[in-house]
């Protein structure tokens, strides 16, 4: 009886504001980390992990305080 081989796992990484969202898996099995943290259970597509993961990061970013504003370049002393 042959074995069908496996498939490799794949692993995709977006960067989103501050926040790193990976999607790990291959199959019918996919799981997601944001900022190197596994999040509970696994997902049937990566899409599903995919969402999964953006609305973690969704709620962190609605959970912290702003970022500060980009300081403005230097234009030198005025005289």
């Amino acid at each position: 009886m042959s074995r069908k081989p496996r498939e490799a796992p794949m692993a995709s990484m977006f960067q989103i504001g501050r926040h790193v969202l990976q999607v790990f898996g291959g199959g019918r099995k996919w799981v997601v980390a944001v900022d190197g943290v596994l999040l509970r259970g696994w997902h049937s597509s990566s899409a599903d992990a995919w969402s999964a993961g953006v609305a973690a990061v969704d709620l962190l970013q609605r959970s912290s305080p702003p970022e500060p504003p980009a300081a403005a370049p230097d234009a030198g002393t005025l005289t």
